[in-house]
């Protein structure tokens, strides 16, 4: 705007002095291009101290965000190396539980299939002793029926054989008696002949 302004001024001083004479002509001419380049260099000094101080402003900006974009990126990294460890850590953790499962698992199985096998040797072992049991139970009541019935058998044996040598006893005894009696009266009376052969009278006895 001052440009312009100098140049209509440089226009109307140009065409006064034409009146005057050509040489101040020419040195008011050099003197306002003097002075116009002198406010053309302050001009292009003050826009490039604004853009020296937009550089640096810029500049310290720019750096300021690359320190922040490196300290977000050292703390991405930063976390990222966490969780990469947190994850490594539990995975070692899961794969840890899953083989301590795993093992569980296989122990209950073989401790299941070992008290089955024990079930079953103590389900045959039941039924062997239970069927032992009663083969001894039927052995025995074998044994007493037999000795019951030897017994029985025994007792009317023996009853037999006390009937019959009772019933023989008494006739023993009744042949005795009478054999006896009969002696006893054959006795007497050979004591009475003896007795009257010596003059005595059995009757007085």
């Amino acid at each position: 705007m001052s440009g312009k302004g100098k140049g209509k001024g440089k226009g109307k001083k140009g065409k006064g002095k034409k009146k005057g004479g050509k040489k101040d002509d020419m040195e008011l001419t050099v003197e306002e291009k003097f002075k116009k380049s002198l406010g053309e260099m302050q001009t292009y000094k003050l826009r490039l101290a604004e853009q020296q101080s937009l550089v640096r402003r810029s500049k310290s900006a720019r750096e300021k965000l690359q320190s922040e974009c490196n300290d977000l990126t050292s703390q991405i990294e930063t976390e990222r190396q966490m969780g990469l460890e947190v994850s490594g850590d539990l995975a070692r953790q899961f794969k840890t539980l899953q083989e301590e499962k795993d093992t569980t698992i296989d122990l209950l199985h073989n401790e299941n299939i070992r008290l089955g096998n024990e079930l079953s040797k103590c389900r045959q072992l039941l039924a062997d002793t239970i069927a032992e049991k009663d083969a001894t139970i039927k052995s025995k009541n074998d044994e007493i029926a037999e000795l019951e019935n030897k017994l029985r058998t025994m007792e009317i044996t023996y009853q037999t054989i006390f009937d019959t040598s009772l019933v023989n006893l008494q006739r023993s005894l009744a042949k005795a008696k009478e054999k006896w009696e009969t002696d006893s009266l054959n006795v007497q009376e050979s004591t009475k002949q003896a007795l009257k052969e010596f003059g005595i009278n059995f009757t007085e006895f």
